[in-house]
């Protein structure tokens, strides 16, 4: 491919120097440019690609894709938004590998993980090569390869399903974020399925009020009108993204009629059962994953699964084959005479959701262990510091990755949603301590649940990992 052939697929507003040259490759990291690759300038949180071009051109870059003329000899291609362009040209410089593979897309606030697993999990039973995307890693046939983003920027996304389609991957169930959307991480990519889980406060950072928030999840089931879209219809935000989304389209739901329903849940500490009603029809279910909103992620995987012409013999061995998934609740259990549940609920919704989990396994005493994160939504501090007060018998605050904030000030920020609630709480910065101290006073019984970091290994803050 050569740059000229970049030209008619991107929204031009100017171009500069010699078209005519051979693009070995793509980045938009000006670290990672080798000899050879064209250079995207994409504009970051804290950075500006726009910035960096004289090291991209040190390192070999031929050509630079940006949204204003630079003062640089090499090569130009002006354009009004480089993200849909690195987006369009990571398509056709991997030759739409999607289009090659049967790929499900997973997004809402919660669930997305648990979901995706399950899927994978479904389609490895019916026989299928799989291929997963996540928060957690990605995995090609079941190997796994690290991530550092939910959903990959739109190169790496792009190089990653081209290596799926070279590996003789069939099916790939992908998390997508509302970063990824915003960003254009997954454009000119082919959904055969879409699935919606709910939508909370969360990433109000980024996308600064809800209704934005919401906006962005409902264009990505209007931007795929082919795609087969199955939606919670018990959340508010799903019920009108289904009511407007076109046909193909099926629902599911726990509490009001719909295309997949679940159906005399009966909770317990080692898993669920329940029955799934659809299409006049009535499939009892078994998985290990506790917890109702787990219900709503086997319902979700089940009916995609039905959707996508899977048996629901296969499905039923696959979901039940999933026993756990890291960091989200997962049980720990090394002796001890109480329980420990890690988990990633980071959110108001997720915190109230594990919490009302862990106390329908009924439990002595629940004490949550958790903190929220720095540089980002601040309004949902005091809002998860009452879940966790109203919900617990006893909450330790700390850190979870302060980031360029004092963690002080975050803890004092949740603490004011627990101090006219009558709940025992602390207040313990280091979170190693946190945990130290909970492990050490808990009683035969108990459960402490350590929330927020679920499957993460470490911290961020202001001056180190």
């Amino acid at each position: 491919m050569k740059i000229k052939d970049v030209q008619g697929l991107l929204d031009l507003k100017e171009i500069k120097g010699d078209m005519d040259i051979d693009i070995k490759g793509l980045a938009y990291d000006s670290r990672l440019v080798k000899p050879g690759d064209l250079f995207f300038c994409i504009r970051g949180y804290n950075t500006d690609g726009h910035d960096y071009v004289r090291q991209a051109i040190n390192n070999g870059c031929i050509g630079l894709v940006c949204e204003r003329k630079l003062d640089a000899e090499t090569p130009q291609v002006i354009v009004r938004n480089s993200r849909e362009a690195m987006a369009k040209t990571a398509a056709a410089f991997f030759n739409y590998p999607s289009q090659s593979l049967l790929l499900v897309g997973v997004t809402g606030t919660n669930g997305k993980t648990t979901i995706t697993y399950l899927l994978e999990s479904i389609f490895y039973e019916s026989s299928k090569k799989t291929g997963l995307i996540g928060t957690i890693e990605n995995q090609i046939n079941r190997k796994s390869i690290p991530v550092s983003k939910t959903t990959p920027e739109s190169i790496d996304l792009k190089r990653t399903l081209r290596e799926m389609v070279e590996k003789k991957v069939d099916v790939v169930c992908m998390e997508v974020s509302s970063h990824a959307i915003a960003l254009k991480r997954v454009d000119e990519t082919c959904f055969d399925g879409l699935m919606f889980t709910n939508l909370t406060h969360d990433h109000l950072d980024f996308h600064k009020t809800v209704d934005d928030y919401y906006k962005t999840k409902k264009c990505l089931f209007q931007k795929y009108p082919e795609s087969i879209k199955l939606i919670n219809i018990d959340d508010e935000f799903g019920f009108e993204i289904f009511k407007d989304s076109e046909e193909p389209k099926k629902s599911f739901s726990i509490n009001k009629k719909a295309d997949y329903k679940a159906e005399n849940i009966k909770l317990g500490n080692d898993g669920t059962d329940f029955e799934i009603i659809f299409n006049d029809n009535r499939e009892s279910i078994k998985t290990k994953l506790a917890g109702l909103f787990n219900v709503y992620n086997n319902l979700a995987a089940f009916g995609m699964a039905k959707e996508l012409g899977m048996r629901s013999e296969d499905i039923k061995k696959g979901i039940l084959r999933i026993n756990k998934i890291k960091g989200r609740f997962q049980f720990v259990k090394l002796g001890q005479d109480f329980d420990i549940v890690i988990d990633y609920a980071h959110t108001p919704d997720g915190l109230e959701n594990v919490i009302k989990a862990a106390k329908e396994i009924g439990s002595k005493r629940v004490i949550t262990v958790f903190g929220c994160g720095g540089d980002r939504d601040k309004k949902k501090r005091p809002m998860m510091g009452k879940i966790a007060g109203k919900g617990s018998d006893e909450v330790i605050i700390t850190s979870d990755n302060p980031r360029t904030e004092n963690p002080e000030d975050i803890i004092e920020e949740i603490a004011d949603g627990l101090k006219n609630l009558d709940v025992v709480y602390k207040k313990i910065i280091d979170r190693r301590e946190a945990i130290k101290h909970v492990l050490k006073q808990a009683k035969r019984g108990d459960i402490v649940l350590i929330a927020g970091k679920g499957h993460e290994d470490y911290q961020i803050f202001k001056d180190k990992v």
